[in-house]
């Protein structure tokens, strides 16, 4: 009757741990889910952020006189056109400057992105590590 009494509580034992272990391995797996699922998240917005083209910085003030010919000509004696050309050198250079620091942000923004990414990485592989080794429980616990 001990003996009985001993092999039911033995069993009880193993059951629980069982059912704690699958428990376990369940929230384990669900959360390697929300992980990958994450990773994803991140990647996507890393590719995007990388494809990305850098907003050109706002236009000057600078209007056109509307003047022609002669009357272009103001007291500097550059032609309206002459002028048109030196407009259009100075916002590519700026344009260029803005391109630069545009890029520099983005390359901050796909570096914390990395790093988040990274960080998720190492979760999801230790999760995925833990349920196996859940996993590995079970089976000797069944066995």
């Amino acid at each position: 009757m001990e003996q009985d009494h001993k092999k039911a509580e033995d069993l009880l034992k193993t059951q629980t741990n069982t059912l704690a272990a699958e428990h376990a391995l369940a929230a384990e797996r669900k959360e390697t889910a929300d992980l990958r699922q994450k990773v994803i998240e991140v990647t996507t917005q890393l590719t995007e952020i990388q494809q990305s083209v850098s907003v050109p910085p706002p236009e000057k003030d600078g209007k056109t006189s509307g003047k022609s010919g002669k009357r272009a000509l103001d007291g500097d004696g550059k032609s309206y056109e002459e002028k048109q050309v030196e407009e259009k050198s100075d916002k590519e250079l700026e344009g260029g400057a803005s391109k630069t620091a545009g890029s520099n942000v983005d390359e901050l923004i796909a570096n914390a992105i990395k790093e988040e990414q990274s960080k998720h990485e190492e979760t999801l592989k230790a999760s995925e590590l833990k349920s196996q080794q859940l996993e590995g429980k079970i089976k000797m616990l069944k066995e």
